[in-house]
């Protein structure tokens, strides 16, 4: 992505590539929905959910939706909420539902302009796909798969994403100590004991 944002592309290919990683979220959900291993969709999901927080930096606090906004502030001043508002009216948001008004948003279009609109479009479309989309299916993997590890393995755990890292860990035949330090930085919590064993797990804490 730095890469990508270095060569100062326009906004087209901005809307472009966040076009291209949309398609590919959609697709690992579309395949979490039809796949009927539990762990697998679970997994998908996580994947798919991974490119939706991805378009996420894209739009929202990132150093390019910010310099966006201050391009904005340092051409118009103060009177840069007040264009942005007149923008909205040209790319009607799914949220607010502005109408456009010929005689009300006369507005030279230049490239700055461009790049806001796209920005607003993804935010407002993120935010309707997560509520409608992304958030019903990931709530139903998550329930489920935390349902299936705990009659698979007697072990109650209440973050999903941890649980699959220790499942994952499960069918390793080696794991190395300084590997396993890493997992305890990131507060896998205590059942990893279940997994390697108290002696590799106070090991691990003394890294």
């Amino acid at each position: 992505m730095i890469e990508f944002f270095d060569k100062k592309p326009k906004p087209k290919n901005v809307d472009l590539f966040i076009q291209k990683n949309k398609k590919k979220c959609l697709k690992y959900l579309e395949k979490s929905k039809i796949t009927k291993n539990i762990k697998k969709a679970w997994e998908l999901t996580r994947i798919a959910y991974a490119y939706y927080a991805f378009i996420e930096v894209i739009t929202e606090g990132s150093s390019y939706s910010e310099s966006i906004i201050n391009e904005l502030h340092s051409i118009y001043g103060e009177n840069y909420l007040k264009i942005t508002s007149q923008l909205d009216k040209f790319a009607p948001s799914v949220l607010t539902n502005f109408k456009f008004e010929t005689e009300d948003n006369k507005i030279d279009k230049n490239e700055i302009f461009d790049k806001y609109i796209i920005l607003k479009k993804w935010q407002d479309n993120q935010h309707t796909f997560h509520h409608e989309v992304l958030y019903p299916i990931l709530s139903k993997n998550d329930k489920e798969y935390k349902n299936y590890y705990v009659k698979k393995y007697d072990l109650i755990e209440s973050n999903s994403r941890a649980l699959l890292i220790l499942e994952n860990i499960r069918e390793q035949s080696f794991l190395p100590i300084d590997t396993l330090a890493i997992l305890i930085d990131i507060k896998i919590g205590q059942a990893l004991v279940s997994v390697v064993g108290g002696k590799n797990y106070g090991l691990a804490m003394l890294k």
